[in-house]
């Protein structure tokens, strides 16, 4: 089954934040975080259910060289990326 992924606006904009903040602050390795990002998305539309269900019915990935976190639901053929997280950000209460 193919799959059509939706990024929040809120993804959208923690992921500017982020990686202005990680460059900012080790200068070079906000390349790597976007790499991270699009590696992650990639993961989640080739094995979807392949990743952890988390809460309710969100499921996480977590970056490979950072301790953040994608949270996403499937609902049908969407993909829904729906938050950008600190893996210790105790993300589970967002969504009951």
């Amino acid at each position: 089954m193919k799959y059509h992924i939706i990024v929040s606006d809120d993804v959208h904009s923690q992921l500017e934040l982020l990686m202005e903040w990680v460059e900012m602050n080790r200068p070079g390795r906000g390349a790597v975080f976007l790499r991270d990002y699009k590696t992650a998305l990639k993961s989640i539309r080739k094995f979807p259910y392949a990743h952890p269900l988390k809460a309710t019915d969100y499921r996480v990935i977590q970056f490979e060289h950072f301790e953040y976190l994608l949270v996403y639901r499937i609902i049908s053929k969407d993909i829904i990326v729906a938050r950008l997280v600190h893996s210790r950000s105790g993300f589970e209460r967002m969504f009951g």
